[in-house]
């Protein structure tokens, strides 16, 4: 990718395959390397986290109905198939 990306900016300034190939095999290399421990023996001070606030709870409507006009029980409607 990175020689692709050099032979658009300057189609003459491509390096070798063998500089591609040797800086791939560095990186690889690299991303599997054990890491070590700092040198320095005193832990690193983290900055405490605050809660987060409470959030109220959304107001539930009641359960128990209330009397209306449209509670009256109504007729039930046929209807047929012509």
């Amino acid at each position: 990718g990175i020689r692709l990306l050099l032979r658009v900016i300057n189609d003459s300034f491509v390096p070798p395959e063998w500089l591609m190939v040797s800086a791939i095999a560095i990186l690889f290399a690299w991303g599997f390397s054990k890491r070590t421990e700092s040198s320095i023996d005193e832990p690193v001070a983290t900055p405490p986290v605050a809660a987060p606030a409470p959030v109220a709870a959304p107001a539930i409507p009641s359960a128990t109905p209330t009397a209306s006009v449209s509670d009256t029980p109504k007729e039930v409607q046929e209807i047929a198939a012509d």
